[in-house]
This record gives structure tokens, C-alpha cells and sequence, in this order.
């Protein structure tokens, strides 16, 4: 019965048209492939139709074929398409071929196209072109190669050979101009994302395209392949100047204008380590066309300006206040995923303007489960430092980090737990959880960490944790192995939480403070004098004359006398300290008194 199903149709009913014969053919085969899944069929018809399956699948009963194997469960069906292998010297137009039904499964149902993994050895498919990309790409219309690449990413899993394989050929001089632009960019995001080891095995070979063979690309792919080479550099902790990057920077730089807004916007985020005048050159171009043509600019575009010229500190005052309002016009078409990370950006560029950030806080709010973890602690610090944003906004984006905190750092539990403060927000079940998370990694805290978890503390009405503790183990810590690393403006502000704060005394701690303080008061600027004067002044006061100072209060007097910015100190500071020493019969009151005509 089997080979009757299969039996050449006679004469009389074949077509002339070969269309016609090919439909004809898939018709049969179909009924075959039924039978075999469907029903028990026996093991000569099984190896009857694998030999007749063997190498790449035919176009004209491909299709049919893997879409019927797709939807059985048929154990026999497993078993006969693992027996289907693809050979890495099949011909590259006939391996076209056979990707062009894959493709076409591919766009039936995109969300399950996994599933065939493995039933129709994919794998093996890929590798087969993997090994010959050379020649595939030569074979292969641009919109192929693009093709490809899709399917690759939602059949393969990360770790397969194809991406290494396809990269390496694409880096070679005659491949690298066949890929189109908006693909190589593509390529090079995706590796970035989701294998960027596989740039990094690959590094060695992007000098060579890009300095010695930089001819055969245009200066977009040129660009595409720069941003990998800096990733590259980058994330082997290269960071010095490379001159390889800027000499083929300096060829792009005549060709600026034939360059695509992306290929700018990224380009720029790749340069924005380097101070050279080629760099300075793309920033001020950018900034030009897009003071002039903004309406070429999409919205993604307005955010990648934002997270280009932010952290590079580029821009003019006109530049900023012309992106925060374009920004505003197109708040609703943003990218949800780019909004906070571009106002925080624009904020580190000095000039966000106050009625920018009231408008963005609701968009920043709504989409701040969408940007990475380590980006939460910098958002809520930039809206305290404005003094901008409502409890519940506070209390969303606090809520949401502290979801991920187990996996942060103590810095950045610190920065939430800052922002709070100063906000004047405190909610106990997010104070306990960041103070819980502090305390379990206090080992860890940076010493400017230290410094803002004192500013934090001596911002809240009452001190009643563990976190003062484990400031001050900490700072001794710090102090008796590496005091250098602690800055005078960072002790000042841990000497002044723990000074004006009775219930936080501690007399040996606070005569190790005394020590390195006094010890450093020759290099205080103007600014570090009148903290540390207001500290001992308010220490004194809040501790009703009862505080041992260890010398601080003279040696600062001694140091206001002989600077010669004395005259930019706070009027009022000054005067409460000369009542302090009046009071104290200090030998510095009078000279202090004259200097300063009490």
C-alpha cells in the first residue's frame, strides 16, 4: 500500500509544467510522511524515505515535510529527522536553498520556532554554514545574510559555534563590505548582548580591518566595526588611547556628513573616553546637525544623545535646553527602556532644568522596571539632589530596587538609603532592608560610601541602627590600613555625623578622627574650614559643653587665622565660633576677635 501512495503518476494525468509536477510531488510525499507518522509502518519504508532525505531537503517538499514533523509527537517521526544531516561542503546555493524553507517555517510562527531545534538538525545545518560563511556570503543577497541571521538567534543557543563563526568570516576584508550596514550593527549588538567573549576571541583580528583594510568598508560599516573594537578594547581593560581607534576615527571624520544619524550616535558612544580633537570634532558635528535638522532625530535618537553627551560632559547650556525640550515633546513615543537612564544623563550634564525633571518623573516612575538593577540608586539620587519627586515615586523605584539588592553592592544599597534622606522620605520596611543589606556587606563599602552614609544618617531625626557601628568600624578600618585613601572633605563628614550626634559618641573614636583631622588641616580649602568650624561649634552646643574635642577646635582656629581666603568663611560660623572661644578663655580668642573686628 506504502509504495502504491508513492508510484509515479501515469502518463496521461502528468502536466508538462514542471510547477505542476513539483506540486505534484509534494502531494504524494505528503501523504507519505502521513502515513509513516500516523500509522505503523515498517522499517524498510522508514529507511527507504531517509536515504531518499539524505543532504539538504528539496524545496519543492521541504516545507511540507518539517512542518508536518513539527506537529507530531510520533516517536518515529524523532527518530527519522535525526537521521537527516547536512554536510559541511554541500554547495552554498543548494544550502540557500534549504534555508529558505527554514525561513519560511521561521515566519509561520516565530514564538515556537525553537521547538525545532534538534528534530530537523538545525544545528548541524548552521554549523554546515558556519564553515563556509566565506562563500555563503558571496552567494547570498544582503537580505539573506539578514535573513540568516535571525533565524540563528531564535534557533541556537547562545553558545553555539555559528555566531563565532559567522563574525570571524564577516571580519575578513572581502566579507565585511557585503553585509549591510544596518546588519553589521545589528551583529555587532546582538554579540555585544548575548556573546561578547565572542568579540573579545575576535579582537586580534579588528586592527587589521580597520587600519589596514579599512578601504573596502564605508564609513557606516566602518563605524559598526569601530563600536566593536572599542567594546572589545573596553571590556579587555584596555582603556589607554588606542591609536588604531583613531586613525580610522580620523578617516570617518571627512565623512561625516554621509553618515547615518545611528552610525553617529554610536560612534559617539564609543569615544567618549578619549579627549582627542578628532573626538572633540564628532561632538561638536552632532551637536551642530542637531541644533539645525532636530526633525531628523527619532525619539530613540533624542536618548542616545542624551547617554552619548552626558557621561563624556560635552554640550552647551543652548544644546541641553534644546534636547530636554525635544525630549519633553516626544516624552510619549520614547523608548520605554531608555527613558530613565537619558534623564539621568542629561542630569550629569549640569544643566537639566528643574521643570525637565517635575515633567519626567511620572515617565521615569512608569518605566523603571525596565532598565538594568544598577541603575535605580542613580536615578533616585538624581531627583533628591534636584529636590525633585513625589513619595511615591520615591518609594516605587526604592521598592523595586531592593527586589535585586541581594545581588548589588553595599554602594549601591548606600546611594538608595542617601537619596531617601535627603528626600526627607523614610518608609522602616525599606530602611530595614537597606540597612540589612548594608550591614552584611559593610566590608565592602567604598570609602565614598562612607561619606554619604554619614551625610545619610545626620539627615534623619533620630540614629536608632546598626548602621552607625558599622560606619565607625569601618572608617577605623580604613584609617589604620589606608588612610590615604580617605580625603579630608570625606572625614569632615563622617567627623561631623558622629560630633554633633551625643548618643553616637565614642572616645576613642573620636580622638582617631581628631588625629588625621588636625594632621591634614595645612592642604583645607576655605570650604573644609568652615565645615569642620561649624562641626565643633555644634558639637559643643548639641552636647551642652560636655565634649572633649582633642585639640580640634584650636587647630582649626589657628588655620582660619592663617589662610588667606578667611574673608569667604560664613559670617555666622565665624561668629559662633569666636563666642565658642570667648567662652572657653582659649589664647586665640583675642587675636581671633581682632582679625575678625567682634
Amino acid at each position: 500500500f506504502f509504495f502504491l501512495m508513492i508510484r509515479r503518476p501515469p502518463r496521461s494525468t502528468q502536466s508538462r509544467s514542471s510547477a505542476a509536477s513539483d506540486v505534484y510531488k509534494r502531494q504524494m510525499f505528503v501523504r507519505a510522511i502521513k502515513h509513516i507518522f500516523s500509522q505503523k509502518s515498517s522499517k524498510l519504508a522508514t529507511k527507504f524515505l531517509a536515504r531518499r532525505m539524505q543532504g539538504p531537503l528539496p524545496v519543492s517538499l521541504g516545507h511540507s515535510f518539517v512542518t508536518l514533523a513539527a506537529q507530531t509527537s510520533s516517536p518515529k517521526a524523532s527518530d527519522f529527522l535525526s537521521k537527516i544531516r547536512f554536510k559541511s561542503d554541500d554547495p552554498p546555493q543548494r544550502l540557500l536553498q534549504t534555508f529558505d524553507i527554514v525561513y519560511e517555517i521561521y515566519k509561520e510562527d516565530t514564538t515556537s520556532f525553537g521547538q525545532y531545534h534538534g528534530r530537523v538538525e538545525l544545528n548541524s545545518f548552521f554549523e554546515a554554514i558556519g564553515g563556509q560563511f566565506d562563500k555563503v556570503l558571496t552567494a547570498a543577497v544582503p537580505e539573506t545574510v539578514e535573513r540568516l541571521w535571525d533565524v540563528a538567534k531564535a534557533v541556537l543557543d547562545r553558545g553555539h559555534g555559528f555566531f563565532g563563526q559567522a563574525w570571524s568570516a564577516i571580519l575578513r576584508r572581502d566579507n565585511a563590505k557585503l553585509v549591510p550596514t544596518a546588519l553589521l550593527r545589528r551583529i555587532v549588538g546582538d554579540l555585544m548582548i548575548r556573546q561578547p567573549d565572542v568579540i573579545l576571541k575576535n579582537y586580534a583580528e579588528l586592527p587589521r580591518v580597520i587600519a589596514d583594510e579599512s578601504r573596502v568598508l564605508s564609513p557606516n560599516q566602518l563605524v559598526a566595526v569601530l563600536t566593536a573594537y572599542e567594546f572589545g578594547r573596553t571590556s579587555a581593560k584596555t582603556v589607554a588611547k588606542d591609536e588604531v581607534f583613531l586613525t580610522a576615527l580620523n578617516r570617518v571624520l571627512p565623512s561625516l556628513d554621509q553618515l547615518e544619524v545611528e552610525s553617529q550616535l554610536n560612534l559617539l558612544r564609543s569615544v567618549h573616553l578619549y579627549d582627542a580633537a578628532s573626538v572633540l570634532t564628532l561632538f561638536t558635528h552632532v551637536e551642530s546637525k542637531f541644533l539645525s535638522a532636530t526633525e531628523l532625530f527619532t525619539p530613540e535618537n533624542l536618548c542616545e544623545i542624551a547617554l552619548a553627551f552626558g557621561p563624556a560632559k560635552k554640550g552647551s547650556a543652548d544644546f541641553w535646553g534644546h534636547l530636554q525640550k525635544a525630549l519633553l515633546a516626544n516624552a510619549d513615543e520614547l523608548p520605554s527602556d531608555l527613558i530613565p537612564t537619558a534623564v539621568v544623563h542629561v542630569a550629569d550634564s549640569g544643566y537639566a532644568k528643574r521643570e525637565f525633571l517635575v515633567e519626567m518623573e511620572p515617565y521615569v516612575g512608569l518605566n523603571c522596571d525596565e532598565v538594568p538593577e544598577s541603575y535605580l540608586p542613580y536615578i533616585l539620587v538624581t531627583f533628591a539632589q534636584a529636590g525633585v519627586g513625589r513619595e511615591k515615586f520615591y518609594y516605587k523605584v526604592a521598592t523595586q530596587f531592593l527586589r535585586t539588592a541581594a545581588a548589588a553592592p553595599a554602594d549601591a544599597s548606600v546611594r538608595v538609603l542617601w537619596a531617601l534622606a535627603r528626600a526627607r522620605i523614610f518608609e522602616e520596611i525599606i530602611f530595614t532592608g537597606l540597612q540589612s543589606h548594608i550591614v552584611d556587606r559593610a566590608e565592602t563599602l567604598s570609602v565614598d560610601a562612607l561619606s554619604a552614609l554619614a551625610d545619610a544618617l545626620g539627615r534623619l531625626d533620630e540614629v536608632k541602627n546598626y548602621l552607625p557601628r558599622v560606619l565607625r568600624e569601618r572608617t577605623t578600618a580604613l584609617l589604620t590600613s589606608k588612610p590615604k585613601d580617605i580625603t579630608l572633605t570625606q572625614l569632615l563628614s563622617i567627623y561631623r555625623l558622629f560630633a554633633t550626634q551625643p548618643s553616637l559618641r565614642n572616645e576613642e573614636f573620636d580622638a582617631l578622627l581628631a588625629k588625621h583631622i588636625t594632621g591634614r588641616l595645612s592642604e583645607a580649602t576655605t570650604k573644609e574650614l568652615e565645615v569642620l568650624a561649624d562641626a565643633v561649634v555644634r558639637a559643643v552646643e548639641r552636647n551642652e559643653g560636655n565634649f572633649a574635642d582633642h585639640g580640634v577646635i584650636e587647630a582649626v582656629t589657628r588655620r582660619i587665622l592663617a589662610s588667606g581666603g578667611r574673608e569667604e568663611i560664613d559670617r555666622d560660623v565665624l561668629l559662633r565660633l569666636h563666642f565658642l572661644l570667648s567662652n572657653s578663655a582659649s589664647p586665640s580668642a583675642s587675636e581671633f576677635a581682632a582679625a575678625f573686628r567682634f
